[in-house]
């Protein structure tokens, strides 16, 4: 075996005086090379370390132990084998026959710290790093501190570091690259202990290092990786331990780099070579929710979730500083692959997963290019460059620049029309639902009723009086009149029983976008739950609308940022509803914020803008400040004028 057993000083650079303060008994932040990783794993797949340890899964499930638990064999009699589990504090027994061999290749970060790390720091009293050579272990805070799950394969994360080092770093000489990695430099057996078991002073730092030190610790390294597993199912972000050590790293103000197994830029390619992948990707990276983080430690989670609690934003600050890290990161991998990968739905999805996460800026450039391609390959009339053409419309709508929209979306209907397509095609027919909607958002609200009149009675003549798109088409045509201060008519859209029927309906395509697994944050669930509070609003229902509307703007605000145009509208929503339920203070400080962001993203003259300052007279006007509404009416009409 590699591994020295020389005692607490063989592998220090100096004594305990020289370590830096925030080192303790709990951890020391030594970091260890990549080389040492690399034989130290070479070692592990070959037998040559934890010779003899026999790991195991189960083939099925035991009164105690779940089907495809890890076990490591202890002893075997009379077809019973007694074993032990990671994390737990005693020895299992379970019938012979149902160990089935773990082969070394798949051991996992928790199997390698459980079953070698744990044991040879056990044996020789020590920290994992002091038993190896003095080359192999650096100075404290040298080089990168990793983040990684446990249940992520041990051989991917040193393949990864690998390749992180040598192929995007050039450094290939690995004895020069250092990592800190916690299975490695922190005492795993004090740090996973029962509090029982510990001295005061041990418990103090346990807590310490939650709380405050481990933050301290990551701002002073040269650098902070993450890893990633896989693209879709990235664990790192599922565990609070994690999640925690990121958020510390985004607090220290200092990059983040996240890096992955080696063929994962590959998987992700293949992701967004199908129509499915921008869903995808958006799915499993987006949704961060540190709250229900799985830890494996009750006693780590209550410190974690304590101290969280103290912070002014709590979980909320944690779960959008984390995202918008995932987010950021994920736009520029996205942007490169579409770049150098030369297959043209690549980066078209790449557009689409820009345009899911905002970025909106990023995603018209995108479209942009892909149309010009698309053009020249296939010409101006091809379903593809209008399709594209569509999504380009679309960005345009969501910055609020509403001419250049517009102007897209008549372009696409030109064309379509050219091609003798009938009114009461579907391609048709949505794209004449944008045009309404974007004259709706210009503030042209007469000839937006006329649009949406006219797909009202075709789509009714084609699907029938109950049909999703029908109740959308009437919903859009009840918020114009209601833009348009006509609330009776808007009222009028739909009988009582109706109502109910709108609803069915939206709950049913809710129900729907759950079976196939959308993220909450999905902007499709976004929208059909954003649906189904307006029309628990039009049913009087203005607790149930509330209740949703707000945890519609949770996710939103957390996914895109509280000044995102999405946001503004949701809580613009919010506002009516209050003002409907007669809590007119409330209400107009709703509003008042909302067009404090509007007038600084939009202008003074923008439609929105003007839409909110008249809801806001009308907010004044009930409250009984007849001048202070009759002033902002005038300036609204000489503005609309």
């Amino acid at each position: 075996m590699s591994v020295r057993r020389g005692g607490r000083s063989s592998g220090r650079s100096g004594g305990r005086a020289e370590v830096d303060e925030l080192s303790n008994d709990i951890v020391d932040f030594r970091s260890i090379s990549v080389a040492a990783l690399v034989r130290i794993w070479d070692e592990l797949r070959e037998g040559e370390l934890s010779e003899g340890v026999r790991v195991c899964t189960l083939a099925s499930a035991t009164d105690e132990l779940e089907a495809g638990a890890t076990v490591r064999l202890v002893s075997k009699r009379r077809g019973q084998a007694k074993v032990r589990v990671p994390y737990k504090k005693r020895f299992f027994t379970v019938p012979e026959g149902l160990l089935r061999d773990k082969p070394r290749e798949l051991w996992t970060i928790t199997d390698v710290c459980e079953f070698h790390v744990t044991e040879e720091t056990n044996i020789n009293q020590a920290f994992y790093f002091e038993l190896l050579e003095p080359g192999e272990v650096g100075e404290p805070f040298q080089g990168a501190f990793v983040s990684q799950a446990r249940k992520c394969r041990f051989g991917d994360l040193v393949d990864g570091l690998v390749e992180h080092f040598r192929d995007r770093r050039g450094v290939h000489d690995l004895t020069k690259a250092f990592v800190w990695l916690d299975i490695f430099c922190a005492n795993q057996p004090k740090l996973n202990q029962p509090d029982v078991d510990l001295s005061v002073e041990v418990r103090q730092q346990r807590n310490d290092l939650l709380t405050h030190g481990l933050h301290a610790a990551i701002e002073r390294f040269d650098e902070r990786l993450v890893f990633f597993n896989s693209w879709d199912r990235p664990e790192v972000i599922g565990r609070l331990w994690c999640v925690w050590e990121l958020y510390g790293a985004i607090q220290s103000g200092k990059t983040i780099e996240i890096f992955f197994p080696p063929g994962e830029d590959d998987r992700l390619a293949r992701l967004l070579d199908s129509s499915k992948g921008p869903d995808e990707v958006t799915k499993a990276v987006a949704a961060v929710d540190l709250a229900n983080a799985e830890c494996h430690s009750d006693k780590d989670r209550d410190m974690i979730v304590g101290y969280v609690a103290t912070l002014p934003g709590g979980f909320g600050d944690i779960n959008r500083a984390v995202l918008n890290q995932v987010r950021s990161w994920l736009r520029k991998s996205a942007v490169e692959l579409a770049r150098t990968r030369g297959v043209n739905l690549i980066k078209y999805n790449v557009g689409r997963l820009l345009r899911d996460m905002g970025e909106y800026d990023a995603a018209l450039a995108q479209f942009q290019e892909v149309e010009a391609l698309f053009t020249e390959q296939l010409g101006e009339e091809d379903p593809a460059v209008l399709a594209t053409r569509h999504e380009i419309a679309r960005v345009l709508q969501s910055k609020g620049e509403y001419d250049a929209a517009l102007a897209q979306f008549e372009d696409v209907l030109l064309v379509l029309r050219k091609q003798q397509l009938a009114e009461n095609h579907p391609d048709v027919l949505t794209t004449r639902s944008m045009i309404a909607d974007v004259l709706h958002f210009k503030g042209e609200y007469d000839a937006a009723l006329a649009q949406f009149e006219e797909l009202l009675a075709l789509r009714k003549q084609q699907l029938g009086e109950n049909h999703p798109d029908v109740l959308n088409t009437r919903f859009a045509i009840a918020q114009v009149l209601q833009s348009k201060g006509e609330y009776d008519a808007a009222l009028a859209q739909f009988e009582e029983g109706e109502y109910d029927t709108a609803l069915a309906q939206f709950e049913d395509i809710l129900l729907v976008q759950r079976k196939q697994q959308l993220a909450e944050n999905h902007p499709d669930v976004l929208t059909t739950r954003s649906m189904i509070a307006a029309v628990l609003h039009f049913k009087g229902e203005y607790d149930a609308a509330l209740a949703q509307f707000e945890e519609v703007l949770a996710v939103e605000a957390q996914q895109l940022g509280e000044n995102h145009p999405r946001v503004l509208t949701t809580r613009n929503a919010i506002a009516q509803l209050l003002q409907s339920k007669g809590e007119y203070d409330a209400a107009l400080a709703q509003f008042e914020e909302v067009l404090a962001l509007r007038k600084q993203q939009l202008g003074e003259n923008h439609p929105d803008v003007l839409n909110t300052r008249f809801a806001i007279a009308q907010v004044l006007q009930s409250k009984g400040e007849y001048d202070a509404a009759l002033a902002q009416f005038e300036e609204v009409l000489a503005l609309f004028k």
